[in-house]
């Protein structure tokens, strides 16, 4: 914008705007305007009342308003330092003068009255060369506003400043500005509290709210009467809300004495427990009011709950109005009251007044059963005014709370919920009873010496007890309130809870699967049920599989995974399953294992094999891991790897893996053959590693195949996780009789091709691979050395770490090559020494690359963060220090001299000497570690070179 406008033309673009009528073009230029230099001017002058045009002047004194606070907050360097205290002043006169009031003379200030307050809280804040709040506050200059001006600033400096975008040293010297006039804004305070205006109270509240950080506490005993007055805002409809969060936040300040504290505390508590306060909330409060008023009492427990319990006539109607909150329809108010109850489990029972310990905590139990209960008309969410979140929110802070209950009264705690449990309860009160029964049941565990010998203790029999009669009830709950939908879910959530329980009555264990086994058949409850299933098979897996014979229940446990209701989209829920079941036959001996394991893993199979070739027929592309048949495949491809790690068993012919993979392997053929998506590789990948770390030895005759299989993946694929089932294979074949020759045609199928697809792409691209490639390597040196040297494509593995050291920024990347490295450069055979013939081949390879490798570990010092990968850095220099030294030496001599980062640095030759000595010849390696930090933060420009002093001692 090239010249100011005039008023007439902006005003008649701010009408446009408001009438809606705007086009782009305008819209566009009063950005532009609000944006430039002239803006100042023209909003200062309508602000004040003189630029004011007829007609309209309502919207465009809101807008020169809002102009001035975004020129306040984003433009200030417009403004000369000469012109800053002109600025100032007339913002202080625009404000005094009042000319922007509301035309209809309504109590309080003007939406543009409130904006042109907020451009004077910025100005003070991003122009303190200005004068700041000491100019403001300390001369006496706010003092002369009017008392709902003079309040509003004081507010909206305090609210703006944690907003701030200024300098960490700026906003200090702020803050200790602020305290200094703390006393001032507490007059203003008590001004506008002590006026009639009910927005002139509220303004204050707000503003003693804000102000409580700096210093504005009752600690001062000149703030009492600013406390008192507030205080008896609780007592007034229209500042209730407002006066119990003020208070709130009062309270939870810091800067209070211990009697500052337990004062303040007392006399809210006492406010909050007056009749006049609970005529109030008894007569149509609404959720605002319960709100605010949950948030005091819990911010009192907070910061006094000991001191509360000492006297009954204060803690008492505290606990009791608490309660009321607690069972308050607005779940924000009930999850506020939450917190109370959580401060009091600080006071232990035996420690408090004897109403106010069990009685209390029953008294507590009830109103939770209620606040957490369901309509008894409630259908689906969709259909409902509940919130769902909000609700299940609630319910998170209460199954929290429900731990501390039943750790404070062990059995006890079940006691209220399970009298509610009544043969004809309504559907909605069992799901409450049975969710708090769940929710306590965390705490209410045996304890394992009990279990093993079978001896409780007294509230242990207790809880045997009531949990016998618990599962009992759960697993007959056909044909009552128990049998709806979500009851169902809570019971589920009690076999969860109490399933450790059925060691001990073992009469139990199959009413309980059948229970769970049918609800995986109510699709509300297929994912809880899947769960429970889960924890009950891998609770009782020794005791379904151990007895004799097994347990009949087995079958039909077995059956669950092949039943096709249960492929779903979501797969988490089946995986469970299986996992289950899959405990439960690791557990099998032999025979009974082998009789089942088809059972188990056909179905599975089968509906592989029909995917493939449902695949296949239709020519679907296998790249596509959005396609509904690949996403099939991977999904079971992924449930079967996440089972087959139950099945690892010890001297087993045929091994269950073994027979397991038989089956598998024709969707393994089919896959190798195809161009297939990530998600699908990574399936397969993650499905062979997991039969590879079960089976083991078992799996040599297959690991030809495997090995050939991953070969044609990884060659169509370049994919890293396929690199992945090579390193187990590696890890669990490496030191097998025919193990060098297999990994070492491998590699040299792999190194070429790695290395091919990293020159075609860059390592940027493809970081992943590269980290999968070196760990895989690091395999190789850890469990199949010979394998990997001599090498003829080695030079090529060298060549790679020294472009990743030198160029790579990816941590996860940087650490995997250089763990290699570290490892590649002092290697150990089983029996701690370094195999000779390993050594000259190490040196051979130095000898050529061993400067560019030097020089790409200290590249690495300076470019990746992280202790761990610093040390290791700092480890494969020491071993080439020892092993070619001159050139290690004579490399670091030219990168110091030669990198513009550390040329920067200006180092003394002397300074260089003494980092590369250091560096290469420091033989204390306890020690070592500590000095090749150091040394990175050095030439990081991070510290300075004086810290290498404590090595030269």
């Amino acid at each position: 914008m090239q010249q100011a406008p005039s008023i007439a033309q902006v005003q008649h673009a701010v009408s446009a705007l408001y009438r809606g009528s705007a086009n782009r073009e305008e819209h566009d230029w009063l950005t532009e305007f609000q944006k430039s230099p002239f803006a100042w001017n023209l909003a200062r002058e309508v602000t004040s009342g003189k630029g004011l045009p007829d007609g309209g002047e309502e919207e465009f004194a809101f807008f020169a308003a809002n102009t001035l606070v975004q020129k306040c907050k984003r433009d200030i360097l417009q403004l000369s330092f000469d012109d800053r205290p002109l600025v100032r002043d007339e913002l202080l006169r625009n404000v005094s003068s009042r000319t922007l009031k509301p035309a209809d003379g309504s109590d309080g200030l003007g939406v543009a009255e409130k904006y042109l307050c907020l451009a004077l809280a910025l100005f003070t804040i991003n122009a303190p060369e200005s004068g700041g709040v000491t100019f403001l506050f300390a001369e006496g200059v706010i003092q002369q506003l009017p008392v709902e001006v003079a309040v509003q600033v004081a507010l909206m400096i305090a609210e703006e400043l944690s907003n701030a975008t200024i300098s960490t040293l700026r906003k200090d010297a702020f803050l200790k500005d602020m305290r200094a006039v703390v006393g001032v804004v507490g007059s203003i305070v008590q001004n506008n509290l002590s006026s009639q205006s009910v927005k002139g109270k509220i303004a204050a509240l707000r503003c003693f709210q804000q102000w409580a950080p700096y210093g504005l506490l009752p600690a001062d005993e000149r703030f009492v009467p600013v406390f008192q007055l507030a205080l008896e805002c609780l007592g007034a409809p229209s500042t209730l809300a407002e006066a119990a969060e003020c208070l709130s936040e009062v309270v939870s300040a810091r800067g209070h004495s211990e009697q500052s504290l337990m004062a303040c505390s007392v006399l809210s508590v006492q406010k909050l427990a007056s009749q006049e306060v609970q005529a109030l909330l008894h007569s149509g409060a609404g959720g605002e009011e319960f709100g605010a008023i949950a948030h005091l009492g819990s911010a009192v427990a907070l910061a006094n709950i000991s001191e509360l319990f000492q006297d009954s006539n204060l803690i008492t109607p505290l606990a009791e109005l608490m309660l009321v909150c607690t069972e308050h329809e607005d779940k924000k108010v009930a999850e506020t009251a939450l917190d109370f109850w959580e401060a009091s489990q600080e006071v232990q029972l035996n420690m408090r007044p004897e109403h106010l310990a069990k009685p209390l905590m029953e008294k507590l139990i009830n109103a939770l059963l209620r606040s957490i209960s369901f309509p008894e008309d409630f259908t689906t969410w969709d259909e409902s005014i509940i919130d769902e979140d909000e609700f299940e929110r609630y319910r998170r802070g209460v199954r929290d709370l429900c731990l501390g209950i039943s750790s404070d009264l062990g059995s006890s705690s079940l006691d209220v919920p399970f009298a509610s449990l009544q043969p004809n309860v309504a559907w909605n009160i069992a799901e409450a009873a049975l969710f708090l029964i769940g929710a306590m049941g965390g705490e209410l565990q045996p304890s394992r010496t009990s279990v093993l010998k079978r001896q409780l203790n007294e509230d242990e029999q207790l809880v045997l007890g009531r949990v016998t009669a618990l599962l009992e009830m759960v697993s007959n709950a056909g044909g009552t309130a128990l049998n709806h939908p979500r009851v169902r879910m809570s019971a589920l959530s009690v076999v969860n809870g109490f399933i450790s329980w059925v060691k001990l009555a073992p009469q139990l264990l199959e009413p309980i699967l059948q229970f769970v086994v049918t609800s995986l058949h109510v699709d509300l409850c297929f994912k809880t049920a899947a769960k429970s299933f889960l924890s009950a098979c891998a609770a009782s897996s020794s005791q379904l599989a151990k007895s004799d014979p097994p347990s009949p229940m087995i079958p039909q446990l077995i059956a669950v995974v092949g039943d096709a209701a249960f492929v779903k989209e979501d797969t988490a829920p089946r995986a469970m399953l299986l996992e289950g079941v899959s405990r439960v036959i690791g557990e099998l001996e032999q025979e009974h294992l082998m009789a089942v394991l088809g059972s188990v893993f056909d179905p599975i199979c089968d509906r592989m094999s029909k995917i493939a070739a449902e695949c296949s027929q239709h020519n679907v592309d296998m790249q596509n891991d959005k396609e509904p048949l690949v996403i099939a495949l991977t999904a079971e491809l992924k449930i079967c790897a996440a089972a087959v790690k139950y099945l690892e068993k010890k001297d087993m012919q045929p091994h269950p893996v073994a027979v397991t993979l038989e089956k598998l392997w024709p969707t393994f053929e089919f896959l190798k053959q195809k161009q297939l998506g990530d998600e699908l590789v990574g399936a397969a990948s993650t499905a062979l590693s997991s039969a590879l770390r079960a089976g083991k030895q078992s799996l040599l005759p297959f690991i030809s195949p495997i090995l050939q299989a991953c070969s044609d993946l990884f060659a169509n694929t370049n994919n890293h996780n396929v690199l992945q089932v090579f390193a187990v294979a590696v890890e669990v074949f490496g030191e097998t009789e025919g193990g060098v020759e297999a990994f070492s045609s491998l590699l040299h199928v792999l190194v070429p091709k790695v290395t091919t697809i990293l020159q075609q792409h860059g390592t940027g691209a493809f970081s992943d691979l590269i980290e999968s490639f070196f760990g895989m390597l690091h395999r190789y040196l850890l469990f199949c050395p010979d394998a990997l040297l001599p090498q003829p494509d080695f030079h090529s593995v060298v060549q790679l770490a020294v472009s990743v050291m030198r160029y790579e920024r990816a941590r996860a990347t940087v650490a995997s090559t250089v763990f290699f490295l570290s490892r590649f450069l002092s290697p150990l055979n089983r029996q701690g020494a370094v195999p000779e013939r390993y050594r000259s081949h190490v040196d051979g390879l130095l000898g050529n690359l061993g400067g560019d490798l030097v020089a790409s570990l200290l590249e690495g010092l300076i470019n990746v963060h992280g202790m761990d990968i610093v040390h290791r850095i700092g480890e494969c220099l020491l071993s080439l220090s020892e092993r070619i030294p001159p050139q290690v030496q004579g490399m670091f001599a030219s990168f110091l001299d030669g990198h513009p980062g550390v040329a920067a640095l200006n180092l003394t030759y002397e300074q260089k000497e003494k980092l590369i000595v250091l560096t290469t010849q420091f033989r204390d390696h306890i020690r070592y570690r500590a000095l090749i930090s150091d040394v990175a933060k050095i030439l990081r420009g991070e510290q300075q070179i004086d810290a290498l002093v404590a090595y030269e001692m």
